[in-house]
């Protein structure tokens, strides 16, 4: 009996000393800088930028994983800083604001409603593992709605996967960042063709 007493006191007394700190990392989706714009306004219009709706799956602070068709999982100790819906309409507030297309870019207007409305869809946000190989994988979707029309000016969906050339998080979330600055690329091309 005295043996089991030692034994069930030693591993409590190991479990207690362990001083092994569980850290949290966090990670951000960032606008990758573009320069202003010196020209005029493309448009004498102004763009209000809606909230950016991102699929509930995705759209928590953990960092979702999928490495099966239909099943993801989530990151407890690697989280996104900011969420997702907030950091993308950031991101897209500035860009567009920087690229001179319309004559005023802002999340809200409340003198009035604006000539443009621009929607966006987040339907992925997520890192895949296919054969031991680490993806950044965004499906997002873009939806300038003319206000004053009443219709869709201009649309553009992008599914992209970007293979990470190491398992990691952070090259997940740059990489990230760097497809929607290239879809945002071609958005402002399709406005401007407009």
């Amino acid at each position: 009996m005295k043996k089991v007493i030692v034994v069930f006191l030693a591993l409590f007394l190991a479990g207690c000393g362990s001083n092994r700190v569980v850290v949290k990392n966090y990670y951000l989706i960032e606008p990758i800088m573009i320069e202003q714009s010196a020209s005029d306004p493309l448009s004498e219009g102004r763009c209000e930028i809606s909230d950016v709706d991102v699929a509930a799956p995705f759209a928590g602070r953990e960092i979702a994983i999928r490495d099966k068709s239909h099943s993801i999982k989530y990151y407890e100790n690697h989280q996104w800083a900011v969420q997702a819906n907030q950091a993308i309409t950031a991101v897209i507030n500035d860009n567009l604001s920087a690229r001179n297309l319309f004559r005023q870019v802002g999340r809200r207007f409340w003198d009035g409603r604006p000539e443009y409305s621009l929607y966006t869809n987040v339907h992925q946000l997520e890192v895949i593992i296919k054969d031991k190989d680490f993806f950044a994988h965004l499906n997002i979707e873009f939806m300038l709605f003319d206000n004053k029309g009443d219709s869709v000016a201009v649309a553009h969906k992008a599914n992209r996967e970007l293979r990470l050339p190491e398992k990691s998080l952070n090259l997940m979330a740059k990489s990230i960042s760097e497809i929607l600055a290239e879809e945002l690329n071609i958005l402002s091309s399709k406005i401007e063709q407009q």
